[in-house]
């Protein structure tokens, strides 16, 4: 589209620049703009640059994620049952939608999960049903709605339909190196989540080396910013805080995140996973108004061993496409190689960050938005913080395509684990909650 005298974002980026607030109209005008196409990138970068480092104030964020949200399509509120939704703020090995989809269903629940592909060292979860036969992701609203309807839960990608104004900034915060910036995650994860015809929202925040937030104080501050935002908006929202220290559960990279959660569907996934996952899970149903019969941790748990949530996934995937068996045809790159431990001892740091980019320069995450990924590659950890480990002993396996830049991948691997002469404590998982309501 040819840029006219008037399309100039001058005025916005000088206003924000100087430190100025921006109001509902600026925001419109731009967000408006930036959906048609007739803004250069450089001046969008440059407001967004100058967001990033001045800030947004409340009223700002409020409006920002209203006009993102007003832009593509809304589902529709069911009447019939709870619908609650769930975000992460994203980490490595972080898998619960998968789990949390169909044991959410299996007690009567609607979950509708607006996911996006990967960027950086943490997985997507699209990605993660990249390679599965038959899978399709890109749905239109009715079909969406049509899942939900059947199965309980849908994983559906952002297009033309869903979020496209925040599909479009978001990709122009990657190329601007303004992902960070709190009000913008903020509205960015909201504006989603206000087109999913939600009674209550779940917000998994997590910290530590893995995550976008590095402390638990960095972690309150985008949470308590989403849940006042979204009280704006009269939705309900939870938010639990929980750790990315070390990788959650043992599996970093597409498929081997998939087979790990059809073991944890089974009953027999890693106990940081499962008991993560049960927490948020008892969070939801909380959400949704069941107090009165609201099942404990271990009732969670003995559901979700029960055998009886597997079939539930299967069932949701064949919806989406998925071929029979399809998840029995799971493929793995051929070459592997141990990590083994330079001391013996107890494992006392397992950096989240070095995993997934190691897991990332294998070839299973991407460093830019529309990059490609390898489902079949990644890293298979064998020990978690706290464990004994004996001199010698593997404790991570992975697998690759090839050998380009394994030796790099080494170096992360190696510099990622610190072992211990003492026995450390289990390590924390959730560090608090908080709602708006």
């Amino acid at each position: 589209m040819a840029m006219r005298s008037s399309e100039d974002l001058r005025p916005l980026i000088d206003k924000k620049k100087a430190g100025g607030k921006l109001d509902a109209k600026d925001i419109a005008t731009w967000v408006q703009g930036v959906v048609a196409g007739v803004y250069p990138d450089f001046q969008n970068a440059a407001l967004l640059m100058s967001i990033l480092l001045r800030g947004m104030d409340y009223s700002e964020t409020v409006a920002l994620t209203s006009e993102m949200a007003n832009h593509g399509s809304s589902l529709t509120r069911p009447k019939s049952m709870k619908r609650i939704g769930k975000h992460s703020t994203g980490g490595v090995g972080d898998k619960t939608s998968f789990i949390l989809g169909p044991l959410l269903a299996s007690y009567g629940l609607q979950v509708p999960f607006m996911s996006g592909r990967g960027l950086g060292h943490t997985g997507g979860t699209i990605d993660k049903l990249s390679d599965i036969p038959g899978v399709k992701t890109n749905m239109t609203p009715n079909r969406v709605e049509k899942v939900l309807d059947q199965q309980g839960f849908c994983i559906f990608e952002q297009n033309k339909y869903f979020a496209p104004a925040d599909a479009k900034i978001y990709a122009l915060r990657d190329a601007s190196s303004t992902v960070d910036s709190v009000p913008l995650i903020v509205s960015s994860i909201l504006s989603k989540k206000l087109q999913e015809g939600l009674h209550g929202l779940l917000l998994d925040v997590k910290f530590g080396s893995g995550a976008i937030m590095g402390s638990l104080d960095q972690a309150k501050r985008l949470g308590e910013l989403l849940l006042k935002v979204a009280g704006a908006f009269r939705l309900k929202t939870t938010v639990v805080y929980s750790t990315m220290e070390q990788p959650l559960g043992f599996a970093v990279g597409n498929n081997l995140e998939i087979q790990e959660c059809l073991a944890a569907l089974n009953g027999e996934g890693p106990r940081d996973l499962v008991q993560l996952c049960a927490r948020l899970a008892r969070e939801m149903l909380r959400l949704a108004g069941t107090t009165k019969s609201l099942p404990t941790l271990s009732e969670i748990n003995r559901q979700l061993a029960s055998g009886k949530v597997l079939p539930l996934f299967l069932a949701g995937m064949r919806s989406h496409g998925a071929q029979r068996h399809a998840f029995d045809k799971i493929k793995l790159a051929t070459k592997t190689l141990e990590i083994t431990s330079h001391k013996s001892g107890w494992v006392k740091a397992l950096d989240a960050r070095k995993v997934g980019e190691a897991s990332m320069i294998l070839g299973a995450g991407r460093k830019h938005l529309g990059g490609g990924i390898d489902p079949e590659v990644g890293v298979l950890l064998q020990l978690k913080l706290g464990d004994r480990v004996a001199k010698g002993q593997s404790w991570a396996r992975l697998f690759f395509r090839s050998s380009k830049n394994l030796s790099r991948v080494l170096t992360l691997l190696r510099s990622a684990i610190e072992v211990g002469n003492k026995s450390q404590k289990s390590p924390l998982i959730v560090a608090g909650v908080r709602q708006n309501f």
